[in-house]
């Protein structure tokens, strides 16, 4: 009897021996399977989310380009329609009024026709600002060549003004600068010079200053 119930307890002892030994195999596996899915989803994730920064990246450099590309225009036919608006205003504050002349609409000047005998191929006269030579080219960008005066507007109270109280103006921009420049010069001269300046208007600078720069 002694040896059956040592035969049993042992039998059992081998039993619960084998389980626990058949559970501590297999707790490894399933810890093994929860790290390996969890590098798994970690390497998913940081590849995501670089992904994501290099679109966004990428988005912000094209904004940026964009946004930049429009800050450099100096000019374009909206500030040109500003500019016209302002003209008209201001010159009925002066009791004046300006028309707009450009490349192939000229103002009689005294018998000179301008722009055309002052810009481009047809300049047959000296230019000089502040009694220094100065060459304008017109412009639809606000850009010139080294030098040059990039010519933008042209306004001109020629035809509603008496002698000798015309006013003629350049609307320039000149290394990145708007210029209002003005003459009133009524006849030629030996050295077929014809002379502008800048306005002492200040009223006239600051606006077109500020379409160049703001609107």
């Amino acid at each position: 009897m002694k040896k059956l119930l040592t035969t049993s307890l042992l039998a059992g002892v081998v039993l619960l021996v084998g389980c626990q030994s058949g559970e501590e195999t297999e707790a490894p596996t399933e810890e093994s399977t929860t790290i390996s899915t969890t590098v798994s989803e970690t390497e998913i994730t940081e590849s995501t989310s670089q992904s994501t920064a290099e679109s966004t990246s990428s988005a912000t450099s094209e904004s940026t380009t964009s946004t930049s590309e429009v800050e450099e225009s100096l000019w374009d036919d909206d500030k040109a329609q500003s500019l016209d608006t302002f003209m008209t205003d201001w010159g009925e504050t002066m009791d004046q009024k300006y028309e707009e002349y450009s490349e192939g609409n000229n103002v009689d000047w005294y018998g000179t026709q301008i722009p055309e005998e002052l810009v481009g191929d047809g300049k047959n006269w000296n230019t000089m600002v502040e009694e220094e030579s100065a060459n304008f080219e017109w412009s639809e960008d606000g850009e010139a060549s080294d030098g040059n005066y990039a010519l933008v507007a042209m306004y001109s109270d020629a035809e509603s003004q008496m002698y000798p109280d015309q006013h003629l103006y350049f609307f320039t921009i000149y290394e990145g600068e708007p210029k209002v420049l003005i003459s009133q010069q009524t006849q030629g001269n030996a050295e077929n010079n014809f002379y502008f300046s800048e306005t002492d208007n200040q009223e006239l600078q600051d606006g077109f200053a500020d379409i160049v720069k703001n609107d």
